[in-house]
């Protein structure tokens, strides 16, 4: 049971899942893993490029792999064990298992009141809650009922008796501070003998930690009864409880008692639960003496052949280390934590000192510190990379090694080198890496792109996994995972740094896969009709039709209409048909609902260019939401912003600069739409199209991006649609304003 809570606790903090209180939660592609390294891409030598960004336990795990210690497949399933398959009656229910064993043990008892909710933790403070009652304390009072039932039979008013105590017990799990009655002279002796254990256990769920402890050492003394074994034990938890959600810091005091009391515990032959009570002390000497198991600890989660309790020690471990200060720096740490807050420092010192640690060493951990911490400019980085290309490609720092290799080398003003080893890198066989570290690659490629065409190339990474924004849980939800995408740093170069002419040359080329090149199609289109150029407009309303045969009919009364009003009212009407065009490629993964449907978290046409739009109380600029860098692609772009591709031409780049302008001016969507439409109208009135842009308008109003100018427009639409129109189909479907 110890080493399972230990591998739970660990598999935890490898994939963590914060929580927050409200949504929305929207999906969001992961190209590269930032958090946690994959182990079952390392089980099978395809390594990822190991980043200062990894939560603590996946370093570990690296360093274990870089010394030479790795994982086998009992430590592997230990710090990631194989979910269990649920037996049929295990997936009925819908309490965890040690829960699930008791509520079916008591509705042996006749008569026994239906339990409708078992709470297993307890509120400690204004915001914190502690898992009260564990899966034992459940799985021990199955056992006990079961002895009792056997023993006097399951209608008998002892059982019962019993069983109305332990649902006082339980219920003081999630709050409150009931008390068993006392058991009569006349219930039998263990019933009276079990009623004493459970009124302490009832006082011990309660918080009411001093007098628990005296009543288990009252069960001690007791010769009679069943539990005065266990109940020494049982005394210095209710102490060591005590001392630890005491206010403000631990009781140290009682803390050291416990360990002399657990010391005794465990040298004493008669007593049976030798490896709770060594789970306990180990458990208070993490906390009595953390510079000293700081240290053991240390050589214990990176010694070879560890076995299943590996991750006690890598739990423990990295308890102990989450509470090192940052600065100053403590003194004579083992190799491990030195190398930790070294490779996770942000400062110029970290270089320093881990080059100076490599030279001493000559260890791949450092080797890589040392990598990941230099600059271009650096003097040593000759030696560095001499160094980093005697890495053999099996090794486990083989690919991160080349990936700051190439940085290095591009940013020193060697960037053929660095495209020739990239390339080489990119179409080695078998690969030597993961499919996370392939997508860092090809974005390092795509950054030194002498041309569109090789830009385009390296654009499209299929997603490794998935999360939600604002739930965490990087890897957990993978929608269309085998199908290519753009990341953030593709989309910004194709939506803010080419220009249109360069946007229509991409649209018209093959290299992309089809469903990345149709939404370019898509966001070109849209964004030359408004730019107002529609000879680019016209020139792509034939090759969009082709991807989306639904719009082939628009597009062509938008190349019939007439030049000037005519045609942008044509692709306005268009455009307010098709809630998913935008004049942008999506960062990540498409959008979830049809382009002719409307997505009820406003991920309709687009919101304004220049900072996120409000709209109840959320921000709904999905846009903005997918474009910000990841971690890792910000190991390439160091201002967190990306760059005009080095193959644009001056010219070409103020173009793309001059078109961004106008494009930022332009107002969120429903205004802008609803503001071309009311033009027309104003112009037009018995055009029959009319009523229907005019609700169309409106409808944009309620599900895009608004602003504080929105109602205005959205007001105006429908005054003009129900004072001119007032019978029309497209009236009575428009019944509010927004």
């Amino acid at each position: 049971m110890i080493l399972a809570l230990a591998a739970l606790a660990l598999l935890l903090l490898l994939r963590p899942t914060p929580l927050r209180s409200c949504g929305p939660f929207f999906e969001h592609a992961v190209f590269t893993f930032s958090e946690s390294l994959s182990l079952d891409d390392a089980a099978r030598g395809r390594w990822d490029i190991i980043q200062p960004g990894f939560r603590h336990v996946s370093l570990i795990l690296a360093y274990r792999y870089l010394t030479g210690a790795g994982l086998t497949d009992e430590e592997h399933n230990s710090v990631a064990p194989t979910p269990r398959v649920l037996s049929p009656q295990e997936a009925r229910d819908a309490w965890p298992p040690g829960v699930a064993q008791w509520l079916r043990a008591r509705a042996k008892v006749p008569g026994a009141a239906p339990v409708r909710d078992v709470q297993v933790f307890r509120q400690f403070g204004q915001y914190q809650y502690f898992h009260n009652c564990l899966e034992d304390a459940f799985a021990n009072a199955s056992r006990t009922l079961d002895d009792r039932v056997r023993q006097f039979g399951p209608a008998n008013t002892a059982v019962a008796e019993w069983l109305r105590g332990q649902d006082t017990v339980f219920r003081n799990c999630g709050g409150g501070s009931e008390v068993p009655s006392a058991a009569s002279t006349e219930t039998p002796a263990i019933i009276r003998a079990d009623r004493n254990y459970q009124t302490a256990a009832a006082r011990f769920y309660a918080m009411d930690f001093e007098r628990s402890e005296s009543l288990f050492r009252a069960i001690a003394s007791d010769s009679e009864s069943p539990w005065r074994e266990i109940a020494p034990y049982l005394a210095v938890r209710a102490m060591i409880r005590r001392a630890t959600l005491a206010d403000g810091q631990s009781d140290m005091a009682l803390l050291a008692r416990a360990e002399s009391e657990l010391r005794r515990l465990a040298d004493d032959p008669r007593h049976r639960a030798k490896d709770s009570v060594r789970a306990l002390l180990r458990f208070v000497e993490l906390r009595l003496h953390p510079d000293r198991k700081l240290a053991e600890l240390s050589l214990s989660a990176t010694a070879r052949n560890a076995g299943p309790r590996l991750a006690r020690e890598v739990t423990d471990f990295h308890y102990l280390f989450d509470r090192l200060p940052a600065l100053p720096r403590p003194k004579n740490l083992e190799d491990l934590p030195d190398w930790l807050l070294t490779f996770q420092a942000k400062n110029r010192e970290s270089f320093d000192h881990s080059f100076d640690r490599w030279k001493s060493m000559r260890s791949l951990p450092w080797i890589l510190a040392a990598l990941t911490k230099a600059a271009p400019e650096d003097s040593a980085i000759p030696e560095l990379l001499s160094t980093a290309e005697r890495i053999p490609g099996d090794s486990p720092a083989y690919v991160t090694a080349a990936f700051h290799s190439q940085r290095l080398l591009a940013g020193s003003g060697h960037a053929e080198e660095a495209r020739s080893r990239l390339d080489a890198l990119l179409s080695a066989k078998p690969a030597r890496y993961s499919n996370s570290a392939r997508n860092l690659l090809r974005a390092q490629r795509m950054k030194l792109a002498r041309n569109l065409r090789e830009f385009l190339a390296n654009a499209p990474r299929t997603p490794v996994g998935g999360e939600f924004i604002g739930l965490g849980g990087e890897g957990s939800v993978v929608p269309d995972a085998a199908k290519p995408q753009f990341d953030a740093d593709a989309a910004a170069v194709l939506n803010e740094r080419l220009p249109l002419a360069l946007l229509a040359e991409a649209a018209g080329s093959g290299v992309l896969p089809a469903s990345l090149r149709a939404d370019v199609v898509q966001a070109t289109w849209t964004r030359a009709v408004l730019l107002d150029d529609h000879r680019t407009g016209t020139a792509l309303a034939k090759v969009l039709a082709t991807f989306a045969s639904s719009l082939e009919r628009d597009l062509a009364a938008y190349r019939n209409a007439k030049e000037g009003d005519a045609r942008r009212f044509a692709a306005v009407l268009l455009i307010l048909r098709n809630p998913g065009l935008r004049p942008y490629v999506t960062p990540g993964y498409a959008r979830s609902a049809a382009r002719e449907e409307i997505d009820n978290f406003r991920d309709n046409w687009w919101c304004g260019f220049e900072a996120k739009t409000e709209a109840a109380g959320f921000s709904f600029n999905h846009y903005l939401i997918h474009s910000e860098l990841s971690a890792p692609l910000r190991m390439l772009y160091l201002s967190g912003s990306v760059d005009s591709p080095g193959f644009l031409s001056g010219d070409a780049k103020r173009q793309a600069e001059a078109e961004r302008k106008r494009m930022a001016s332009l107002a969120t969507a429903p205004n802008h739409l609803a503001g071309q439409a009311i033009r027309w109208v104003l112009a037009n009135p018995q055009d029959p199209r009319v009523p229907e842009a005019l609700h169309l308008a409106v409808r944009a109003t309620r599900y895009g991006c608004v602003d504080a100018a929105t109602s205005r427009f959205s007001r105006q639409a429908f005054d003009l649609l129900h004072r001119r129109y007032p019978k029309n189909v497209w009236a009575r479907k428009t019944r509010y304003w927004f």
